[in-house]
């Protein structure tokens, strides 16, 4: 499914990229003999406007055969430079003709990125004290906590910001935390009780804490 996906993505980009170029040429009262969607073997065509409309066998490009772009060969084998079409235009016209292939493609691009952005919203950050890490074997682990929780208290006292919960994290002693948690897309709040020293009664350090903490990001 998604080399599917790929080949019809370079496919909208490789039609829109050639229809740049032949447009362009059009504008400019050039002939374009052949638009063709894909490479090699030729399936289906059809003619208009002067034009001859290809899809091809080979998803994998496509290209316009514009009059005067390229050089012809004689009947003796020689190459014979174009004097008809695209040769006539001046440099602008033909950097034009050119360039609109490219360009279209940035266009498209710039787009894209806009349309995903204005879809996934607006990057809103908060002080809400968001563990975005937790390792793997630690006393976070085990003490119950998951990557994404919010910390929203410390012994039923609303907190400040994430610094409270790092400061607190540096002290030893049984603390309550208030969490949020999202569980099958809905928001679930719950209490962690942890008792966190680095070393035991008998003087053994204990496993690492293990927690990354930060300021809360989401997108609205």
């Amino acid at each position: 499914m998604s080399i599917l996906v790929w080949l019809i993505i370079i496919n909208i980009a490789v039609f829109i990229h050639e229809l740049a170029h032949y447009s362009l040429a059009k504008m400019q009262g050039v002939n374009v003999k052949a638009f063709s969607l894909g490479m090699g073997p030729i399936l289906a065509r059809f003619q208009s406007k002067g034009t001859e409309w290809r899809l091809s066998a080979l998803p994998i490009g496509g290209y316009v055969d514009i009059e005067g772009m390229t050089p012809s060969i004689d009947e003796n084998g020689n190459t014979v430079p174009p004097s008809t079409g695209m040769a006539k235009l001046g440099y602008w016209g033909k950097f034009a003709v050119l360039f609109a292939g490219p360009a279209s493609n940035m266009i498209l691009a710039i787009l894209l990125v806009a349309v995903v952005l204005v879809g996934q919203g607006k990057p809103v950050t908060t002080n809400n004290a968001e563990l975005y890490s937790i390792q793997a074997g630690s006393s976070a682990e085990k003490a119950g906590f998951k990557p994404l929780d919010v910390i929203t208290s410390i012994n039923k006292k609303p907190i400040k910001d994430f610094q409270d919960v790092r400061n607190s994290l540096l002290e030893n002693g049984v603390r309550t935390f208030g969490v949020k948690r999202l569980e099958n897309g809905k928001p679930r709040t719950l209490e962690i009780t942890f008792d966190w020293s680095p070393v035991t009664k008998a003087g053994q350090k204990k496993t690492i804490f293990g927690v990354g903490i930060g300021a809360q990001q989401y997108y609205q």
